[in-house]
């Protein structure tokens, strides 16, 4: 079984590998093919590392990690680093970018790493996931999921963690610069520890103590019940729960639907600096309004409207066309 606390005697493998705390995690239910059996445990996937990043208020929105990211851009006094964002406990390099920091010619990316000690600042560097995802055939000429589970030293003992952060230079091209913290967390093995304080009060953990976002997401798909963060936000399930004679608490099953274009959608209006922008559920950017002439004057930060999707690419970003308040 996956292990309740990473206070259990922890793996010592240097490097990913089978080994005793490896664990295999099969899907309680086939499917007929193997797309649907990838957007059963992807959307899972997407569904758990966003209900961590929703504000504690429930309403949607930025969430710990943000936060903590965006002030090690923003804070210029910042020497020592709390810890790491909780979602890089998925592996590295884990980055971050903020367009309104950008338009602003500020610092707008920050980059999380691991890197031989001995290393030059532009060395780059990457700490595989634990988590690997594999679809195999069943009878009836149905598909499962299948998710292994290799815990190991995240970083080796003749490696560490870096940050950079980038700027836009004279040639309006990023420029990359190292951080240098007095003391540079590593995470467990299993990842990074709930509970702890970030760089800013609104980026305090949203895990609880004594566990971390890896093994709530594993704990989650066992069906095992799961102490949900503080904004309560729930969680699609993409299998049943096993019967058991004494019931456990569980999440709602909600299916989180992918952002596409033509979509129309509820959305969570925040305010950006001089601008208003959307979120939408099951994707963490922020989407462009198109027509913010529209938004009525009483609209207030966390307010909810619906929205024509216009565009949704990894290029363009989301484009959305307010329709009206909810």
């Amino acid at each position: 079984m996956i292990p309740q606390s990473i206070r259990q005697p922890a793996p010592q493998l240097q490097w990913t590998a089978i080994g005793k705390h490896f664990q295999l995690i099969v899907s309680r239910q086939s499917f007929t093919t193997w797309r649907e059996a990838l957007e059963a445990i992807a959307s899972t996937f997407q569904a758990f590392r966003n209900r961590y990043g929703l504000n504690r208020n429930g309403v949607g929105g930025p969430g710990p990690d943000y936060h903590h990211s965006k002030a090690i851009l923003q804070l210029s006094n910042l020497t020592t680093l709390p810890r790491l964002p909780e979602r890089a406990g998925f592996g590295l390099p884990y980055a971050q970018e903020y367009r309104s920091l950008r338009q602003s010619q500020q610092f707008f990316r920050v980059e999380y790493i691991v890197a031989p000690k001995q290393a030059g600042d532009d060395a780059e560097g990457r700490r595989a996931s634990p988590l690997m995802i594999k679809l195999l055939p069943v009878t009836n000429n149905r598909v499962a999921w299948i998710v292994a589970f290799l815990p190991a030293k995240f970083a080796p003992d003749d490696y560490e963690i870096r940050v950079k952060r980038s700027e836009l230079g004279n040639n309006n091209r990023p420029v990359k610069y190292r951080l240098s913290f007095s003391s540079p967390p590593i995470p467990e093995p299993y990842g990074i520890l709930g509970g702890q304080a970030g760089t800013t009060a609104s980026a305090d953990s949203n895990v609880q103590a004594g566990s971390t976002l890896v093994l709530d997401f594993l704990r989650h798909l066992q069906g095992a019940p799961v102490t949900p963060p503080r904004q309560q936000v729930p969680v699609r399930h993409s299998m049943p729960t096993p019967p058991s004679r004494s019931p456990q608490p569980s999440f709602p099953q909600v299916r989180v639907v992918p952002v596409n274009k033509g979509q129309t959608r509820q959305g969570t209006l925040r305010r950006k600096e001089d601008k208003w922008v959307a979120i939408f559920a099951g994707d963490e950017r922020e989407a462009v309004i198109t027509n913010l002439d529209k938004l009525p004057s009483h609209l207030q930060d966390g307010g909810q409207g619906e929205f024509y999707i216009e565009e949704a690419s990894k290029r363009i970003g989301i484009r959305a066309r307010f329709n009206k308040a909810l």
